[in-house]
């Protein structure tokens, strides 16, 4: 979240701040993979080693943990990761204690950036054993050990014990799902064809697994005098362990290969390293030019979200994901019949029956839009017979009753939703807003406070809260609630539109400047022109209310019929 919070910083919202910090990381990761094919490999050709961190770095398989902005944290856990082993390396070529002590600050930095570094205990005692060093370092080994340990501890406070909701529900058909999922990347790294930003991988049966341990056995007998390949595996195999043992809703992503696939590289170069470099570098570059060419291709599929998922269902057309994200986008882009063409499509491939919830909803949620609401109601109470228990499903019930102004009803479902999740911001903030419309302003101002609580870090509640003091006469109160809005989102048009609003009523001169910015963001917000209309006529600027009044209606925004009639009259005047 800090290195977000600093893109933020230096950029905002414009997305290639964000893409320029994933490009740097993956950057270091190249660096830091040649500094470890230098430790591990002091003997091979330094131009080779270029050549391999050079394939890594344009290695199509790439291209989502670097383009995918939520695989962040996959970047970050791999440098942090590579810095424990870089350094430990160090240390044992130099023997200097500084070397092992940054090695630990860095294991807790990759803690801070995901939980999979929990696999970096496991491979560094299968490395210690494949040395045959365990006795003489264990010392060294051992604040790794409790380091992790720590953390783990620290995760169970933190879930107040209830870790078991992460773990699978069936941890042996997970395992062999996972065993395929390893295969996957494999094939993905020596054959990176049908890329794609979800692969459906079915645990399948147990015979399956047992031939993919077996096949693994195997090819860990016949390399298993050459230490630096068993090493390689060992770093593939403790990095894609951990997630055998966690629930995953997409198990097979390209990103989260991203750190495992270093063991591949050194095991792959410890059986290349030995081959002239003359005969290899014609190779490697080709490999390098054919690489780039895909990698080029998979960028151009990154271009959008749209292009990203019409991109997956082409590949995946019986999955039900690339269809459910379809929908979705079109949905936000108020592209309605479009969007239940799809999610009803992802309804009727879904094989999760976890995921339904958020597919019904999402389609009731369109009927609502579409003032279907008999429709959308109808879809949700079918739903809940099957889920009675999902708060989503009852929030959205709530809303539904309070469109048809069954309040009675509509309060019994916002609570039992929130009493089912007593943490769910949407459905604080939904019982908020209820309250406010129904003019309990107590009910409604406890609601908004807990909003702020949980999450201090949005506007909207402090404009309701600011609206709930303006109601208790309490103008102080509200103009510092507005404030913090603004604070918050000094850029977004609703905040600066309530508190130049508020100002407009008392009279307050300042109201002209916050309506101007407010219209300034967004010119077709009708209602700020309207306001700013009204401020302008109480100044006794007609001219200048007669043109935001203009404009307010030009945007479709209906006026109160005695505010036009004198409007047109001050119009005829002149």
């Amino acid at each position: 979240m800090l290195s977000y919070n600093l893109n933020f910083m230096v950029g905002g919202y414009n997305v290639w701040t964000y893409r320029i910090f994933q490009i740097i990381l993956h950057g270091v990761n190249v660096f830091l993979l040649y500094l470890l094919f230098s430790l591990l490999f002091p003997e091979a050709h330094r131009g080779l080693r270029y050549l391999f961190s050079v394939m890594f770095a344009v290695h199509p398989v790439n291209t989502e943990a670097v383009n995918y902005l939520s695989a962040r944290s996959d970047l970050m856990v791999t440098l942090f990761i590579l810095l424990v082993v870089v350094l430990f390396l160090k240390w044992e070529e130099s023997g200097k204690r500084k070397f092992l002590v940054w090695s630990y600050m860095c294991l807790l930095l990759a803690y801070l950036s995901k939980e999979f570094a929990v696999g970096l205990p496991i491979f560094l005692l299968i490395y210690l054993a494949i040395k045959g060093e365990i006795r003489e370092k264990i010392k060294v080994y051992l604040p790794y050990l409790f380091i992790t340990t720590g953390i783990i501890f620290y995760w169970w406070i933190l879930f107040s014990g209830n870790l078991g909701e992460y773990f699978p529900d069936n941890l042996i058909q997970n395992i062999v799902s996972q065993l395929k999922v390893g295969l996957l990347y494999l094939k993905l790294f020596f054959f990176p064809k049908s890329l794609c930003i979800v692969h459906e991988v079915n645990g399948g049966g147990y015979w399956a697994g047992l031939v993919i341990v077996a096949v693994i056995i195997g090819v860990i007998m016949a390399f298993y005098r050459d230490k630096r390949f068993m090493i390689g595996i060992a770093f593939f195999i403790s990095f894609l362990l951990p997630k055998c043992f966690v629930k995953l809703n997409f198990p097979a992503m390209e990103h989260h290969f991203y750190l495992a696939e270093i063991g591949i590289w050194i095991a792959v170069f410890s059986m290349v390293y030995r081959i002239s470099f003359r005969k290899i570098v014609f190779i490697s570059v080709g490999v390098i030019t054919i690489f780039s060419c895909i990698t080029y291709c998979r960028n151009r599929v990154w271009e959008s979200e749209k292009t990203v998922w019409l991109d997956a269902f082409q590949k995946n057309p019986e999955s039900f994901h690339p269809l459910l994200s379809l929908g979705l986008y079109y949905m936000r882009n108020r592209e309605y019949d479009l969007a239940k063409k799809y999610l009803y499509a992802s309804l009727d491939k879904c094989n999760r029956i976890e995921w339904l919830p958020l597919i019904e909803v999402n389609i009731a949620d369109i009927y609502i839009q579409e003032k279907k609401i008999e429709k959308a109601c109808q879809i949700l109470l079918d739903i809940e017979k099957v889920f009675p228990a999902d708060s989503v499903i009852l929030r959205y019930l709530g809303l539904i009753y309070a469109l048809k102004h069954e309040y009675k009803k509509a309060e019994d479902y916002y609570l039992k939703s929130l009493k089912y999740n007593s943490f769910n911001l949407e459905t604080i903030f939904a019982l908020g807003s209820f309250y406010l419309k129904k003019n309990e302003l107590g009910k409604a101002k406890k609601y908004f406070e807990r909003f702020i609580e949980l999450y201090p870090y949005t506007w909207e509640p402090y404009v309701y809260l600011g609206m709930i003091y303006e109601k208790e006469g309490k103008f102080e109160e509200a103009v510092l609630s507005y404030k913090k809005a603004i604070k918050i989102a000094p850029e977004e048009s609703l905040t600066n539109f309530y508190l130049g609003t508020f100002y407009a009523k008392i009279g307050y001169d300042l109201a002209e400047f916050y309506l101007q910015k407010a219209i300034a963001i967004s010119p077709r917000l009708a209602k700020g022109w309207y306001n700013l209309a009204l401020f302008y006529l109480i100044k006794g600027n007609h001219k200048e209310a007669s043109r935001c009044f203009e404009k307010a209606e030009k945007l479709g925004l209906v006026i109160p019929e005695n505010v036009r009639k004198f409007f047109i009259e001050e119009r005829d005047e002149k």
